[in-house]
């Protein structure tokens, strides 16, 4: 049980240390882990030697394939290679898909990637005014570049005469760093492609469901991410803490309850639990000798009865300690003053001849 204790309050930590990250850093922890999907592209073009950005794509929990630009890769001479973070640089094995139409490209690398987090692919379009993130790329000696922003509309962006496809408008600032990264929302969930096209008032991103539609056609793997998803998530999370709480509640309980007692079952003291250790507690009127002070009941002598836990016989020792109307088992056999009775799990014992009663417990419920 303990260590279904931990686990669940581990799962709590976890949430906790995500909440905090976000209110300290100000970026939501489902996109810190989003921006590893993010990598660096090496490539030697006209330009000369040139670092680009792309998205890691495909399914399970390794992939070779690499979304990019089809403009940052198009027009290549030599080897193209990818990284991650540190020092790991991938060689392409080449380009195995492109589209002219909506820019776009998928590169397959000669082994897998590591450390990093595959995207996942949002299916249906944001709304305008949805919080989102352009990721950029990674390098040694840079963090990853993260612009906040919100998309604005969806409209249809023309590349040249026979290049269109949709674009979100976004106030995240895009640039050639993050150009072919992913924009992501506060879950993490890619929702778009960054599209820069040198038109710093222009801030676009070319939406998932044309990227889809490019994957599907060219038979290229890739993640989806759905809401039923996030839900699960949510609910597992929220499951285990719920669980770690009663356990730690359910626990403590038991842990109260599981010791020797007195159980009030009449009087004042009706339905509270006190425990009993090996050192005698006084029952009566005078609170300054007695650990249970029964105020109402005037039958009761100032210092009326005691009552200790024997360890080792396993029962409760009663001693009425010479009082006016005596103390009673539940059979109305009348103590002796001054001579200690031992009575087992579940005596009741009654305190005067009024309504004051107790039932002794070594442990359980009432």
């Amino acid at each position: 049980m303990k260590k279904r204790i931990c686990a669940a309050l581990l799962s709590a930590l976890v949430v906790v240390m995500g909440v905090c990250a976000y209110a300290a850093d100000k970026v939501p922890f489902a996109v810190s882990r989003a921006a590893s999907s993010v990598v660096r592209i090496t490539v030697n073009n006209s330009f000369g030697t040139e670092n680009v950005t792309g998205i890691v794509i495909g399914k399970g929990f390794k992939s070779r394939y690499i979304l990019t630009s089809l403009r940052s890769v198009e027009g290549h001479s030599g080897d193209i290679f990818v990284g991650a973070t540190g020092d790991q640089n991938i060689k392409a094995a080449g380009v195995i898909a492109t589209s002219p139409a909506t820019d776009l490209a998928v590169l397959e690398l000669t082994e897998d990637i590591t450390n990093v987090k595959i995207a996942k692919l949002k299916e249906r379009d944001v709304k305008d005014g949805t919080e989102v993130y352009a990721l950029g790329y990674y390098s040694r000696d840079d963090n990853n570049v993260i612009n906040e922003g919100a998309v604005n509309s969806k409209n249809t962006f023309r590349l040249t005469d026979d290049r269109t496809f949709d674009v979100y408008q976004v106030t995240a600032q895009m640039n050639d760093r993050n150009n072919g990264g992913a924009l992501v929302d506060k879950y993490g969930n890619v929702v778009g492609m960054n599209f820069y096209d040198g038109n710093v008032n222009q801030n676009k991103a070319i939406t998932s469901g044309e990227i889809i539609n490019v994957l599907d056609e060219k038979d290229v793997p890739y993640k989806k991410s759905t809401i039923i998803y996030a839900v699960l998530i949510v609910l597992v999370i929220l499951a285990a803490i719920g669980a770690g709480v009663y356990m730690l509640i359910s626990t403590l309980k038991n842990k109260k309850e599981n010791v020797p007692s007195i159980i009030g079952i009449g009087g004042e003291f009706a339905g509270q639990r006190i425990a009993v250790g090996s050192e005698s507690i006084n029952i009566g009127r005078d609170a300054k000798s007695c650990q249970v002070v029964l105020m109402n009941d005037p039958k009761i002598s100032r210092c009326h009865c005691s009552i200790r836990y024997d360890g080792m016989r396993g029962m409760f020792a009663l001693t009425d300690l010479s009082s006016t109307h005596g103390t009673f088992l539940n059979n109305n056999d009348k103590l002796e003053p001054k001579v200690p009775v031992y009575i087992p799990d579940g005596t009741v014992f009654r305190v005067g001849d009024g309504d004051t009663a107790f039932r002794v417990s070594t442990g359980g419920g009432y």
